[in-house]
């Protein structure tokens, strides 16, 4: 599960940086921003001393 909040904040990401890059700014800074937030509190952040 953790993989997939984690692919799909990538994809997120890349799409608000399309945004901000070749759109609106505003608007793909809120989905980088939204799509971070989302995957630090569903806990995909890389944590060497957790295993498994």
């Amino acid at each position: 599960m953790r993989t997939v909040v984690y692919v799909l904040g990538l994809v997120a990401s890349c799409i608000g940086l399309g945004f901000r890059t070749f759109g609106d700014a505003a608007v793909g800074g809120y989905i980088s921003t939204v799509s971070g937030f989302i995957a630090s509190r569903l806990g995909v952040t890389h944590n060497p001393l957790r295993h498994g």
